[in-house]
């Protein structure tokens, strides 16, 4: 039996399918759990707790891994804004399900950040220009959790920083202005159980080639 984040599983299928910056020693870095978070992932994760929780800021800073995050009014205002619309909902709902792929087990696991009825939705912070909803698209991300949740409706809910430079910013983003894009759809279909067996059928083939099957035994 193997236990795996979605995350991972797609972290391999833009390593397999040569995404951009999908290299194999990114890909197994992040299997290895060494990465520990970066200005991006925290300046993200800040975003989500104001949606989350509310505006806790003090003096519209918010501590995220001991490191003080800095937004500006308008961008608390987007994420209070946004939080309105949602609620009542479901947050950062843990799921799970096993799927059978040859002789082994194969436990799939994530947090969807929204739950909504028979939507969920998946707030993605960025920092360059959006040149293509295809890259969320193609994301198995959706396809997992659609299945995961058994509902038939995924949003991708894309906020952008606009000109950020992690050097000259860093974790400060309070004189940035910020973009709410419009929401990325997408929707469950026929055979999408198939696509997803296949793509763990690739996983296991190649986890067992590099023997690495010790980085998804369950805990």
């Amino acid at each position: 039996m193997l236990q795996v984040r979605v995350t991972s599983l797609e972290a391999f299928r833009r390593f397999i399918e040569d995404e951009p910056y999908s290299t194999e020693e990114s890909l197994i870095e992040s299997w290895s759990g060494i990465f520990e978070g970066n200005e991006y992932t925290r300046i993200g994760t800040g975003f989500h707790s104001l949606v989350e929780k509310g505006n806790l800021t003090k003096d519209n800073q918010l501590v995220i891994d001991q490191i003080p995050i800095t937004y500006n009014d308008k961008q608390i205002e987007v994420a209070m804004d946004y939080r309105s619309e949602i609620f009542p909902c479901f947050n950062e709902v843990p799921g799970k399900k096993v799927y059978q792929i040859e002789d082994e087990e194969i436990i799939v696991t994530g947090t969807c950040d929204v739950l909504k009825g028979l939507v969920i939705m998946d707030i993605k912070t960025k920092y360059s220009d959006l040149r293509s909803i295809e890259d969320y698209i193609r994301s198995y991300q959706w396809r997992f959790y659609c299945d995961m949740f058994d509902v038939p409706d995924f949003i991708f809910d894309v906020f952008q920083f606009i000109g950020y430079d992690k050097d000259k910013n860093g974790y400060d983003v309070s004189g940035l202005d910020i973009k709410r894009h419009d929401p990325i759809s997408c929707m469950s279909y026929y055979k999408m159980s198939d696509d997803l067996h296949y793509l763990l059928y690739q996983f296991l083939e190649y986890v067992r080639y590099k023997k690495l099957e010790h980085l998804f035994k369950p805990k």
